[in-house]
């Protein structure tokens, strides 16, 4: 039987919107109304220090899946002006899984993991590509501007760019 899927959710902190754990109630466990996570799932599973990625990749004790979410410096959030770092943040994590050979009996994390980096909107900036918009009776819901997503893996066809649209249930 295959082993169960681990995971770990890197977030920048306990208390903020961003820390996605928090919102299920199952895994958080709360103490209370404004309270702390304290569920098993969550103690065993949440780290509030983005950069301890980098240490799991290199003590070959990345999980099944991963989720990281940068700090505020980290981020590429529009309007942040702290926010310088994202690039370099990203190929950080990618160069770890890509370069590291120890993990996985001498052969590394590369190839079988699949990186996917995605933003949470479109930042505000300019789209020469108007969104989608889809015939009644659908009411309110529409598309919005595009926000990329990147793949990254051995999986990947070199160069491919995909200009398909989906929404995020895709």
């Amino acid at each position: 039987l295959p082993s169960p899927v681990t995971w770990r959710y890197y977030g920048a902190g306990a208390h903020t919107g961003w820390t996605a754990p928090n919102a299920i109630q199952h895994i958080c466990e709360s103490t209370g109304y404004a309270g702390q996570c304290i569920g098993p799932q969550w103690t065993a599973n949440v780290d509030l220090l983005p950069k301890d990625v980098l240490t799991d990749i290199a003590a070959c004790n990345l999980r099944s899946v991963s989720w990281v979410i940068p700090t505020n410096m980290n981020s590429d959030h529009a309007g942040s002006t702290a926010a310088t770092g994202g690039p370099s943040w990203v190929a950080s994590i990618v160069n770890a899984i890509g370069t590291g050979t120890t993990c996985d009996n001498n052969v590394g994390y590369w190839n079988d993991t699949a990186i996917f980096v995605v933003w949470d909107d479109w930042g505000g900036w300019y789209d020469h590509e108007p969104p989608t918009i889809l015939p009644l009776p659908i009411g309110d819901f529409q598309y919005g501007f595009r926000v990329p997503l990147l793949a990254v893996s051995a999986y990947t066809p070199q160069g491919h760019i995909d200009n398909n649209r989906y929404d995020f249930g895709s």
